[in-house]
């Protein structure tokens, strides 16, 4: 019974350090994405719209409610 328990609780955390390994894969995506955007800001250039394009491409990827509270006040 002991085992059988601690076999699951085992699971369950690594199914969440799985989840969050893979969240902050996504988050760092981004991160990189907007300094790639800082850096390359000018409203002229094609690149400042192909890195604000590759931005929006990992942010489409974040769940909704990190970025929401990303946002919050």
């Amino acid at each position: 019974m002991f085992n059988t328990l601690h076999q699951q609780e085992m699971a369950v955390l690594r199914s969440q350090i799985d989840h969050l390994v893979r969240e902050r894969k996504v988050l760092v995506q981004v991160a990189g994405a907007a300094a790639l955007l800082v850096r390359e800001l000018d409203d002229d250039t094609f690149e400042t719209y192909e890195a604000a394009g590759l931005l929006a491409e990992y942010l489409r990827q974040v769940d909704k409610n990190i970025v929401r509270a990303a946002l919050a006040p």
